[in-house]
């Protein structure tokens, strides 16, 4: 009798530990299961974002950006992604005329200075797209992911940048963001 209840306390303390883990695991990768949920009525798209990351509309060009959390007060740059929703209707372009625009921009920024990472056709909300992934080397290292589709009078750009050592980091969460992204 004595050993069934001392067999019991272990099982009832082995329990509660694993439940205490449980919560533990779900609380540190909260960022990554918990989404939160953007919309642009202005520009007919909408993403999920991490809830951990913070949100800003209309900066620099982006209809919206998302920054990831500091991870130090060291910190001095924030892994983030963007869309930028460009008119197209004046210079309705394929994507593969769209692609070639893009990757041309993005030659011009970083010259002699780039490694070309992936190069390829993807789908983005349901459309064809394209994904270019690559290294732009300078006084720091960036690693860019842009994929890119066309709808309408617009051309929808999904874009991460990373230092090239948080990269892989964050590469989970942006591929579930880019996998939600819908065009209304």
């Amino acid at each position: 009798m004595e050993r069934r209840i001392q067999e019991s306390k272990y099982l009832t303390i082995a329990i509660i530990s694993l439940v205490v883990l449980l919560i533990g695991i779900l609380f540190i990768f909260r960022n990554v299961i918990f989404m939160n949920s953007y919309q642009s009525r202005a520009d007919h798209f909408s993403i999920k974002y991490p809830g951990t990351w913070q949100k800003e509309e209309n900066k620099g060009g982006a209809a919206v950006i998302f920054m990831s959390p500091l991870e130090s007060k060291l910190d001095t740059f924030r892994e983030n992604v963007n869309v930028v929703v460009q008119d197209a209707s004046g210079n309705r372009m394929s994507i593969e005329k769209y692609t070639e625009m893009a990757m041309r921009q993005v030659a011009a920024v970083f010259k002699e200075n780039i490694e070309l990472v992936e190069s390829t056709g993807t789908l983005l909300a349901g459309k064809p797209a394209y994904k270019y992934v690559y290294i732009g080397r300078g006084e720091i290292e960036f690693k860019i992911m842009h994929v890119w589709t066309m709808s309408g009078d617009n051309a929808y750009q999904v874009t991460y940048t990373a230092l090239l050592s948080q990269y892989d980091e964050y590469i989970g969460q942006v591929e579930k963001m880019i996998k939600s992204f819908r065009i209304d």
